[in-house]
């Protein structure tokens, strides 16, 4: 039987159009024992459309209910994608079993193969009369008798009058037979369908049903009397397919308006807009919908309308209220989410191995959250800086407590160690540099980075760590709690905020820890940099309705670890503290010498020395330099070309969208080829900058105070060997170098080259010396003289920018990127 009702389940899967295939089509599918392969077999298999057949050929859509019948918020209505298509007569495959039970009539066709003494096969159709014409037989009359009936009696009669043969019956084609389809079907009307369909095929052949449309009572009338009532939910629900029966020729499947209706949503398995039978409670509701949610609270919000205005109930699902409350048509059922809020637990966020909920116990401490710093901890967890977020009210306003991690962990009796209360929050920080987790965000394209502290405990997020990249710098994890002290700030209690700036790790604005002291601030800020010496505090007095804001100064002791009356001073409401600097203090400044200098290397250089001093440091140049191609580097240069090289690329690819734009936009308008363009936009990109600066290195050396160099932190000096060579480059047949032989000119190396291609402009060649300047052509538009080419200089032929489609940008991008090549391939061997 299983293997029967699998068969007519794909015969129905076969017969709907591909796209038709919804999820519930293939659950139900399943849910009849077809396997994942037969499935996979019907929707690759088309559906055979009798030519007789009157079915329409345009694919249902289903409407959104209207507002007057439900919110829009329980999504659509329940079971109809189970039957949207394309509206198609229903033709199964021919080589699908028969049922035992199917009665035959004129028109189906019967197969009798004959072997033993004789061997035959015959296909017989049934007439208008009821017999089949067997050869030799004459007429048999088998309408009106089953399958299996009819399959047994022949097999006798052959067997009796033929001697010697065996038989074997089965059925060929099945009889067509018309049906008609009609109320709130997609497409009703007159559908020619085989013998073997059912009332759900039916269904599908019309396309389905419109939203208007009953699920629960669609009618099977036969001579004008209902002989089969079929609630759709049976079959969707529970799999019971009892009352799909087989049509018969001249049944009407009749749809009739959809009955009352009621709307589920949240946090229930299955929300859908759900029709109703009869009298439905609201447990039977919830059972509906799927049930609730492992989620969801035991207690669902009912919204109904009435004359007076809406009304809501609040129920428990499991309560003798919920079996004998009766829906309505138009109720709204919402299924509410239970609280996130933890309430017997602590909450260890931030630079920790295992951040998250834990259990509360009374007299619980911060050393049995972090015990063990290898187990519990991040390798760049600050040990001297923490926090506990604590609610101190029914309104949940907050405050905040200091401690040291490393301390607590050390030391259990230290006051560091606090006693933590339900809802605590405790937050550890990172000391890594606040540039290391931009680095690491960008280097991780699937990353998500932020992880911030959450006040109310609420919306812990659930995501594992392997899941996201946290954010533990400060500035992200105090964010929330800012805000909060922020909110909660009056004219009784003022915003318990403190800033800190200058010579410390982390400048940026904190929390006010109860008791918190001037060193509490330092230290959170992760503690005062080499170059601090004084402290200026800026903190507003007031002065009656007035408020004044007095600064006041203090040294800081040369020892660190010292301590100072100062430092004790209780810090107040946006307080801001000042770590000034010694003066005359720098950092130290390296510059590098490269290349052909008696003793390169990095160099520690004190502020204002000059880089002809720095060259006679290092031992002068070898007798295989020359100066006069010496590339010399800047950092601040680098980060400005840098940013020019990123300008230039955004501006290069908007004039190229817009090209393209432009072109599509009109279809009179020659097509552009971009891909030179797209090209060159790949290779901007990853163009590093090198922050050349163009200097007279000869001039330098003998004594030129004019042209001598300040030096500043990271400048770099490469001394390049004397070359005897002239390089060609750009768009000429073959870029190439050649010894320099004096008398030549520009145009001499030029033909050694090959000359110039097509798309080159001539008349903006220009001469990239070994030095970096550039030499453009002198004279005017008669006489054009070209640049003297010496040792070491680069010819380059740009690309004609007017052969560019008017792309501005190309001329500015294709300089900067020879200039900068030459630079390199001096630098790199």
């Amino acid at each position: 039987m299983k293997n029967k009702r699998t068969a007519l389940w794909l015969a129905t899967l076969i017969s709907f159009p591909v796209h038709a295939l919804t999820p519930e089509q293939i659950a139900l599918a399943r849910q009849y024992g077809a396997s994942d392969a037969q499935i996979q077999a019907a929707q690759g298999n088309k559906p055979a459309v009798s030519e007789n057949s009157a079915a329409p050929t345009m694919a249902p859509t289903i409407q959104p209910r209207s507002s007057e019948s439900s919110s829009s918020k329980a999504g659509e209505p329940f079971g109809y994608g189970l039957f949207a298509g394309m509206p198609t007569s229903n033709t199964p495959l021919a080589d699908l079993p028969v049922p035992d039970d199917y009665l035959v009539g004129p028109g189906d066709e019967l197969k009798i193969q004959l072997y033993g003494k004789e061997n035959a096969t015959h296909t017989l159709r049934v007439g208008r009369q009821g017999n089949i014409d067997f050869p030799g037989l004459g007429p048999i009359y088998v309408a009106g008798n089953s399958y299996q009936q009819v399959a047994v009696d022949l097999i006798n009669r052959i067997k009796a009058q033929i001697l010697g043969v065996d038989v074997f019956v089965s059925m060929g084609a099945l009889r067509m037979m018309q049906i008609t389809v009609t109320g709130e079907a997609f497409k009703p009307g007159a559908y020619n369908v085989n013998a073997l369909t059912t009332v759900t095929q039916a269904l599908q052949a019309a396309g389905g049903l419109n939203i208007g449309g009953s699920l629960r009572k669609i009618q099977i009338r036969r001579g004008g009397q209902v002989v089969q009532e079929m609630d759709l939910y049976q079959l969707l629900l529970r799999g019971n397919n009892k009352a799909d029966i087989r049509l018969r020729a001249g049944d009407v499947v009749f749809i009739p308006a959809k009955g009352p209706s009621v709307a589920i949503d949240g946090l229930v398995r299955r929300p859908a807009i759900y029709e109703l039978r009869g009298r439905t409670s609201l447990a039977e509701m919830v059972s509906l919908g799927g049930g609730l949610k492992p989620e969801a609270l035991n207690e669902v919000r009912v919204t109904r309308q009435s004359e007076t205005g809406p009304q809501v109930f609040n129920l428990r699902v499991d309560s003798p209220q919920a079996a004998t409350f009766t829906m309505r048509d138009g109720d709204q059922v919402s299924a509410l989410r239970v609280s996130d809020t933890y309430n017997n637990a602590v909450v260890l966020k931030g630079a920790i191995l295992h951040p998250g909920p834990s259990s509360f116990k009374p007299g619980m401490r911060i050393s049995q959250l972090i015990s063990n710093p290898e187990k519990d901890l991040l390798v760049n967890t600050d040990l001297e800086y923490g926090i506990v977020v604590r609610e101190i009210d029914a309104r949940r306003r907050i405050e905040v407590l200091q401690f040291k991690p490393g301390e607590a962990m050390r030391n259990p009796g230290s006051p560091h160690n606090l006693t933590l209360q339900k809802r605590d929050q405790v937050i550890l920080f990172s000391n890594a540099p606040s540039d290391t987790f931009d680095k690491n965000l960008k280097g991780n394209a699937t990353g998500k980075a932020q992880a911030q502290a959450d006040i109310t405990l609420g919306t812990l997020s659930q995501e594992s760590a392997a899941e996201q990249q946290i954010d533990n710098r400060r500035e992200a994890l105090l964010t929330d709690v800012l805000n909060q002290l922020k909110l909660q700030a009056s004219p009784e209690q003022p915003v318990q905020i403190v800033e800190i700036r200058g010579e410390v790790r982390f400048p940026g604005v904190y929390p006010l820890p109860r008791n918190g002291v001037f060193a509490d601030l330092i230290t959170a800020a992760g503690g005062r940099t080499e170059a601090a010496d004084r402290v200026e505090l800026s903190r507003y007095d007031a002065n009656g309705r007035e408020l004044k804001l007095v600064h006041s100064h203090f040294d800081l002791p040369a020892n660190g670890n010292a301590t100072i009356p100062q430092l004790a001073r209780t810090l107040q409401s946006k307080d801001r503290l000042n770590i000034l600097a010694q003066p005359e203090w720098r950092e130290e400044i390296t510059v590098r010498l490269e290349g052909e200098v008696r003793y390169p290397g990095s160099y520690v250089v004190k502020r204002g020395e000059m880089l002809s001093q720095l060259i006679e440091r290092a031992g002068g140049l070898t007798r295989f330099a020359n100066p006069q191609g010496a590339i010399f580097t800047r950092e601040a240069l680098r980060r400005q070309e840098a940013e020019n090289l990123r300008r230039l690329n955004q501006e290069l690819r908007a004039e190229m969208a817009f090209l393209n734009m432009k072109t599509q936009d009109n279809p009179l308008a020659k097509k552009t080829d971009l891909s030179t363009e797209m090209k060159l936009a790949e290779e901007l990109e990853n163009t590093q900058a090198l922050g050349r600066l163009v200097i007279n290195t000869p001039a330098l050396l003998a004594g030129d105070t004019a042209f001598d160099i300040r030096l500043e932190n990271q400048d770099r000096l490469f001394i390049p060997q004397q070359r005897n060579s002239v390089s060609i480059i750009g768009e000429v047949q073959m870029p190439s170098s050649h010894t320099y032989q004096p008398g030549l000119d520009m145009h001499d190396y030029l033909e050694r080259a090959g000359g110039s291609k097509k798309r080159a402009d001539t008349d903006r060649i220009y001469v990239v010396k070994a030095d970096g300047s550039v030499r453009m052509p002198g004279g005017n538009w008669l006489y054009r003289s070209s640049p003297r080419i010496e040792r070491g200089d680069t010819i380059v032929v740009p690309v004609d920018a007017e052969r560019r489609d008017s792309l501005s940008t190309w001329s500015a991008v294709t300089q900067i990127m020879y200039q900068i090549g030459v630079a390199w391939a001096a630098i790199k061997p």
